[in-house]
């Protein structure tokens, strides 16, 4: 179920950069999707677990927001785990 524009002003920013994902998904429009992915910022353990699991070059592919990371594990953290 889509939300309305009332729901998502109520959201913070990043939660309505995921409702807009969702929104794009359901349309189908799968660049859109990939573009706001590269907007929200993805949780320092999920990013590295996916380096871990040797998807490294994915993360730089896809344009991934690695900030969290960034700060957490410093700067470079991707060369040295993937």
């Amino acid at each position: 179920m889509a939300m309305t524009a009332e729901q998502k002003e109520r959201l913070d920013p990043e939660m309505r950069v995921i409702a807009d994902m969702l929104d794009a998904e359901r349309e189908g429009d799968m660049d859109t999707y990939y573009e706001l992915l590269k907007q929200v910022r993805v949780p320092a353990e999920t990013l590295l677990a996916f380096a871990k699991c040797g998807d490294a070059d994915l993360i730089r592919e896809m344009g991934l927001n690695t900030s969290l990371a960034d700060e957490k594990y410093g700067p470079g953290w991707l060369d040295r785990v993937g």
